[in-house]
């Protein structure tokens, strides 16, 4: 005889399942065409260079539809942490970019992180406000500022104690506009067994042309750009990490273990520094033209 059953579900669960199915708007439509070309993106990519994680770190495509509607929020870290482990990325300002509401269904954007010291005016004066407190790494790139913006005598004598530096006073500096000549200080340095500190350098500066050392979200004359996570930017970016910035970051962290560790290092820097440098056009003439008046 056969028996009629009532099979009975979690009531949640069925809730859940009509949900998936009820009739959603354009917009709602977009947003989830947007999320999907995002987090495809990020696999494509994920995959080219973590061939045997991409399935264990972000799981089959297939899976992405269920658990993005029972588990949205599970499911944006698992990409977002995906992302970071390609390249350096700002995590805060990306978690509120990476999967937003599109309207038009474009990809979500990112920013990279920069890694270098980001550094401001306002955040150097907040430092001399407090040098006791600031950590070891930062003695570097304030020696260079120190050096380049000719700190007065009284920041100087505060960063010397808190860092060691070898100086008891302020180094005298060339009087007039100058400048550090790249091509020549790069050549002192490494002719000195001391090529990280020309990496450093251009780190610090700000001037290496590449966004994880330039893009100093501190300048606003230079915000970073927001990123939208297509296959290729993704690509691209993640080779430039790879090929060019990691080897200079290593470096440039190199350079900053050994300052903090051994302080005396400085002034052999400062004196190539000073071998280096180079007077503005308007002050030699300005040179010349009194030179020929003594004449």
């Amino acid at each position: 005889m056969n028996t009629n059953r009532l099979l009975i579900v979690p009531e949640q669960t069925a809730v859940d399942f009509l949900t998936r199915f009820k009739p959603m708007s354009l917009g709602r439509i977009l947003w989830l065409l947007s999320q999907f070309r995002t987090m495809n993106a990020i696999y494509v990519v994920f995959k080219e260079f973590y061939p045997r994680k991409v399935n264990q770190i972000l799981g089959k495509p297939r899976d992405w539809f269920s658990l993005g509607f029972l588990e949205p929020e599970k499911i944006d870290a698992r990409f977002s942490n995906a992302l970071s482990t390609l390249l350096p990325i700002d995590e805060a300002l990306t978690d509120e970019l990476l999967f937003v509401d599109y309207s038009s269904g474009d990809f979500g954007g990112f920013r990279v992180q920069c890694v270098g010291p980001c550094l401001s005016w306002d955040g150097v004066e907040e430092i001399l406000e407090d040098v006791p407190s600031v950590q070891g790494w930062l003695s570097l790139p304030l020696f260079f500022g120190a050096i380049c913006n000719d700190f007065e005598e009284e920041p100087w004598k505060q960063l010397t104690k808190h860092f060691h530096w070898p100086y008891r006073t302020r180094p005298p500096l060339p009087e007039g506009s100058w400048y550090i000549d790249d091509d020549i200080f790069e050549g002192l340095l490494r002719k000195n067994h001391m090529k990280k500190y020309f990496t450093a350098w251009k780190v610090c500066a700000e001037d290496t042309g590449l966004p994880f050392f330039d893009d100093n979200p501190y300048d606003e004359s230079s915000f970073p750009q927001v990123i939208e996570a297509t296959p290729e930017n993704l690509r691209e970016l993640t080779n430039i990490w790879r090929q060019k910035s990691q080897p200079m970051y290593l470096e440039y962290t190199q350079a900053l273990d050994e300052v903090q560790d051994s302080p005396r290092v400085l002034t052999k820097l400062f004196d190539l520094m000073m071998k280096a440098h180079v007077m503005r056009p308007e002050e030699t003439e300005k040179e010349n033209g009194n030179e020929n008046i003594d004449d």
